[in-house]
């Protein structure tokens, strides 16, 4: 196969792969692993997580696991990629033990596994991470904090302290963050409190911020 129609196959195989990521179509992406396996020579780091993410997006997450093992040099969106796939099928043991294998950790790596404790109702684990990426000089974005304040739901005075934090810290241009208060103010009866996020979120707002909205005005 000459450059040229080789740089046009590498580019369809490109092409094809982020589409079946996209549409969630798993058979499309078991061909293109099969073919992947086969062909390229040595395996690319790259396509290798493209086809763990593939698998993680449709839950098929020992197949994820399966690719991340054949990845020749994983790097840390690997490792991030499976976790997430973990955590979205509650299998937080084994996330967390994925967490502590990576190398050099990111905000990805942190905000992941925080959400994915958050979720689950697994509180001390979440603030515990939380606590440990800020003793060690991370910086945090909003999805940092939102998960944080799923995490303290059973705990108003400290929610009323990220709430502040919020504010102060720029992170209420965040939809999650804003959606997150929502959730917990309209939930447990702070209706004065959720109203107030609601309005001053203006042209953030998005369908789960009208949902929580919803809640507050017309409480089950």
């Amino acid at each position: 196969m000459n450059k040229i129609s080789w740089s046009w196959s590498l580019q369809t195989f490109r092409h094809l792969l982020k589409t079946s990521i996209t549409q969630r179509d798993i058979l499309t992406g078991k061909t293109l692993h099969a073919l992947y396996l086969k062909i390229f020579v040595p395996s690319s780091t790259y396509f290798s997580n493209q086809f763990i993410l593939l698998y993680s997006k449709c839950g098929c997450v020992a197949s994820a696991h399966h690719a991340f093992n054949q990845t020749p040099n994983p790097n840390v969106f690997s490792f991030n990629v499976l976790i997430a796939g973990y955590t979205k099928v509650s299998r937080l043991n084994i996330a967390h033990q994925l967490f502590d294998q990576i190398p050099q950790r990111d905000l990805v790596s942190y905000n992941t596994l925080i959400s994915g404790y958050a979720d689950c109702g697994e509180t001390e684990q979440a603030l515990s991470l939380f606590k440990d990426m800020r003793d060690m000089g991370f910086d945090m974005d909003g999805f940092t904090l939102s998960g944080a304040i799923t995490a303290s739901s059973n705990d108003v005075f400290l929610i009323k302290q990220l709430h502040c934090f919020a504010v102060y810290g720029g992170f209420v241009n965040y939809a999650s963050v804003n959606n997150s208060l929502l959730t917990y103010y309209s939930k447990n009866g702070f209706l004065d409190e959720a109203e107030r996020v609601f309005h001053e979120m203006d042209e953030i707002k998005d369908e789960i911020s009208l949902e929580r909205y919803d809640c507050c005005i017309w409480p089950a």
